[in-house]
Order: C-alpha cells, then sequence, then structure tokens
C-alpha cells in the first residue's frame, strides 16, 4: 500500500509518499514534478524496493 498527498514545503510542492507492508514502513520525499499521484506513488515503490534490498544484502 502506498500513499501519496501533496504538501507546500519552503515555497514549493513537495510528495509525500509513505508506505506500510510485509513489516516494513517509510516515507518518502520528492520535490513535485508535477507527473501526478501515479509518478510519486512509483518513485516510492523504487525508493521502497531499494531499501528492503539494501537491508536484505546488508
Amino acid at each position: 500500500m502506498v500513499n501519496v498527498w501533496l504538501t507546500e514545503r519552503g515555497g514549493g510542492l513537495v510528495n509525500a509518499c509513505t508506505w506500510g507492508d510485509w513489516g516494513s514502513v517509510g516515507t518518502a520525499l520528492s520535490a513535485d514534478s508535477g507527473g501526478g499521484v501515479d509518478t510519486a506513488a512509483n518513485l516510492t515503490r523504487a525508493v521502497r524496493e531499494a531499501v528492503l534490498h539494501e537491508a536484505a544484502d546488508g
């Protein structure tokens, strides 16, 4: 599950995305690219995968 929302921070829009699944919880913040919710969610999924793979390889 990935939740995405926009928030204003420092004069610009930021995507704030959270995930929670399989015992993993995290948040990814990124500058809004204007790509919409799907783009932000895909970025968060990529971050999640990188974090989980790093932890597993660790």
